[in-house]
């Protein structure tokens, strides 16, 4: 489990977090996930009204598709 200000997120279980939260464990700014939003790009979201939340599963699937071997340069 993680604590966020007063929200706590038990990631393990597939919780849904708010965009900040993901700028906080993968280092992509928050403007970054809007333009990426917009573009049709990036993680899958949820979009509640206003409210933008991410799976931390999700996350972790696109960063992990994208992931590069550098042992292996015909992934270039």
């Amino acid at each position: 489990m993680k604590v966020i200000g007063e929200e706590i997120y038990d990631l393990e279980r597939g919780e849904y977090i708010p965009e900040r939260e993901v700028e906080s464990r993968t280092g992509i700014k928050v403007q970054t996930l809007r333009n990426w939003r917009h573009k049709g790009k990036g993680f899958s979201y949820v979009k509640i009204g206003r409210a933008v939340r991410y799976r931390w599963q999700d996350v972790l699937d696109y960063m992990e598709d994208r992931k590069v071997d550098p042992e292996r340069r015909d992934q270039l």
